[in-house]
């Protein structure tokens, strides 16, 4: 029996859809859930886990750490798991401490130090905006000084978009560093603004070696969405360039920062950019966890694949049995609510007419109940993902759903 630990603040859905597969599929694993959940709501979710220890903090790696000496007393850990992306160096320090496998801080540090990371980029001759870490207001403001404006904003250990601010001007500035509060101890990344086409470069690496890959586009970039709450945004997974001599600098770039940066056993994410003034492909940021919503499902419908299980067998067998056939082009058309922030949910127009119009090319979705909170995700309420053996088709459909669904508050 192999005893492996799952430490997540909350066993929500997306983490429990990581989390199934493991306890369907792998009868020969011990699968400890360690979170800040009640005992009565684990019980509820009907056996997610072989056993359940409940923490009052889990951002705290101490009362992590006493958890897993007590369980070491008996057994051997045999996998630490997590895909929240602000834990990653606490479960990183973890499995060095206890010596069990898997990223190890040193390794870490160049994911999640956004400055770090950049750095690393650089001195291997690949593309990435140019940047300064900022300890303070003042040191901010010297860049927007030297730098002008349009430019990018955001913590130095943040994940994909959260907390990432494009600022255009003196009087967003103000506000944003309002927001942030930049100290040595909560420093900043300041970054020239990239202009053009966005997507991510995704893979499954076993020993530093990749064995499966796939790319999603955005429409528009995550930062427009952002700042544009009227936008409803289109993820896609276009299968008939994935493997194309037109993404061929997509995938050289992605091959080339997996050799640098070295996850070794590990699911990556690494968001892309195709600059505009040159065509040249710039490296965003990579992570060492699964892509958030809605890039694990684009993969497994565009190819009848199931990641979530793939993840697991990863992680904990070190194996990828994945026959992935690009077989559709498959996307997510995001529907947001429009209104006050913290409205709730009054209206929703045109759900039968996108079900009549483009319903052959539907294959899930969710549409908010009249009264639920308007969320402040650009990812919005609701969703649908549509597919098809043709990106044109595919694609229409998906600007059909965000042109005629309309949600107010």
């Amino acid at each position: 029996m192999r005893h492996v630990v799952f430490y997540s603040p909350h066993f929500g859905e997306n983490t429990l859809r990581f989390v199934w597969p493991i306890r369907r599929h792998m009868p020969d694993v011990n699968l400890i859930g360690i979170g800040q959940d009640p005992p009565e709501y684990i019980e509820s979710l009907g056996g997610a886990f072989n056993e359940f220890y409940r923490v009052e903090d889990a951002t705290q790696q101490d009362q992590l750490e006493a958890v897993i000496r007590a369980l070491s007393t008996d057994r051997q850990i045999h996998a630490l798991l997590n895909i929240q992306e602000q834990l990653q160096m606490l479960i990183a320090r973890v499995r060095e401490r206890f010596g069990i496998p898997g990223i190890y801080p040193e390794t870490m540090h160049k994911f999640r130090d956004k400055a770090h990371m950049k750095r690393v980029l650089k001195e291997n001759n690949i593309r990435c905006a140019d940047y300064r870490r900022v300890n303070s207001e003042a040191e901010a403001r010297q860049f927007a000084e030297e730098n002008g404006y349009p430019f990018v904003l955001k913590p130095l250990k943040g994940a994909g978009s959260v907390d990432t601010f494009v600022v255009f001007n003196q009087l967003e500035f103000d506000n944003y560093l309002r927001q942030m509060d930049i100290t040595p101890e909560t420093p900043a990344i300041m970054e020239e603004f990239i202009l053009g086409q966005e997507g991510s470069f995704d893979t499954l690496t076993l020993n530093g070696e990749i064995k499966y890959y796939g790319i999603n586009h955005y429409y528009p970039t995550p930062l427009d969405a952002m700042r544009n709450p009227w936008i409803q945004p289109i993820y896609i997974f276009n299968h008939e360039l994935v493997d194309s001599p037109e993404l061929e600098d997509v995938r050289e770039v992605g091959r080339r920062v997996i050799e640098v940066f070295a996850p070794g056993t590990s699911i990556t994410h690494m968001e892309w950019f195709r600059r505009q003034s040159d065509g040249k492909i710039y490296v965003g940021e990579i992570a060492a966890r699964p892509g958030g919503k809605p890039i694990i499902d684009l993969h497994n419908f565009a190819q009848d694949i199931d990641l979530y299980r793939a993840w697991g067998e990863l992680m904990i067998n070190h194996r990828v049995d994945l026959n992935a056939e690009r077989k559709y082009s498959a996307g997510c058309a995001h529907l947001r609510a429009q209104g006050p922030k913290g409205g709730r949910i009054r209206e929703i127009h045109g759900v039968e007419q996108v079900r009549q119009a483009v319903g052959r090319y539907i294959v899930d979705e969710l549409i908010p109940p009249i009264g639920s909170e308007k969320t402040e995700s650009y990812i919005g309420e609701g969703h649908y993902y549509c597919r098809g053996k043709r990106f044109d088709e595919v694609f229409s459909a998906l600007r059909y759903i965000v042109e005629t669904i309309r949600i107010y508050c």
